[in-house]
């Protein structure tokens, strides 16, 4: 049964367009961002038209809504707030990546070390690993190339709600008051939490299903809730595509 899918689909394709046009005149970081962002979620919407028959794969499908109205959701904040909070909120989510790769590369390190120990070849410099990306990320560190990394430290911005995570995004569209649409839209979150739990095992949990696999309605409401929200994305980048539009 094809829900909004199509719809959806058609939507993210005319605003991926118009995103990519207006990045060509003008690369500016809102509307990077913005197509990043559609480019993601459609490739997602695309997976589920395949997942749409195959009753299963709900736990895939699950997941992959999930990560859907995440990205809605964080598409939606970063193309309401005002230059200074864009700016702001990018820098956390840039350092917060860079904090997983200082996390991250020394457990790959241990276990290439563990599973290649038999096999004769140089010793792998953890160092030399994260130099290999130093250029990335050179903006929001203080040491130099060939050092331990040291991030810098971002500056308490008390007004703004957002500190990463999904919730604090909620909270700001909740409370948005001049855009009636987001508070509406900050519903999203529900759905997102909701299928969190297919990505956590508990054992009263496993007994039972937290939607069957036959409630297709719990499909078709989701699939209308995404539509509303790409529906709005787009009317919020129309204010950053417009004036590229008039001054050509």
């Amino acid at each position: 049964m094809r829900t909004y899918l199509d719809k959806i689909m058609s939507e993210l394709d005319e605003l991926g367009i118009s995103l990519s046009n207006a990045i060509r005149t003008n690369r500016n970081n809102r509307l990077i961002t913005a197509y990043q962002l559609i480019k993601k979620i459609r490739n997602n919407v695309y997976s589920l038209t395949i997942l749409l028959e195959d009753n299963n794969a709900q736990t895939s499908k699950n997941l992959i809504y999930r990560c859907i109205f995440s990205d809605i959701m964080t598409a939606l904040y970063l193309l309401d707030i005002n230059d200074s909070e864009f700016e702001y909120s990018t820098d956390l989510l840039n350092i917060k990546h860079i904090k997983y790769f200082m996390e991250v590369i020394p457990i790959r390190l241990k276990v290439a070390r563990k599973l290649f120990k038999t096999v004769p070849c140089e010793e792998i410099n953890e160092q030399s690993q994260f130099d290999k990306y130093y250029d990335f990320f050179k903006n929001y560190l203080k040491n130099e190339k060939g050092k331990p990394w040291i991030i810098n430290i971002l500056p308490n911005n008390k007004s703004i709600i957002f500190n990463g995570t999904i919730k604090s995004i909620f909270e700001y569209l909740i409370k948005c008051e001049k855009n009636e649409n987001l508070q509406a839209l900050s519903n999203l979150y529900m759905y997102y939490k909701n299928l969190s739990q297919s990505e956590h095992f508990s054992l009263v949990g496993s007994n039972y299903p937290l939607y069957s696999e036959s409630d297709v309605n719990w499909y078709l409401e989701m699939d209308a809730a995404i539509y509303s929200g790409i529906v709005e994305i787009k009317n919020l980048s129309c204010q950053y595509i417009m004036p590229l539009k008039q001054k050509n």
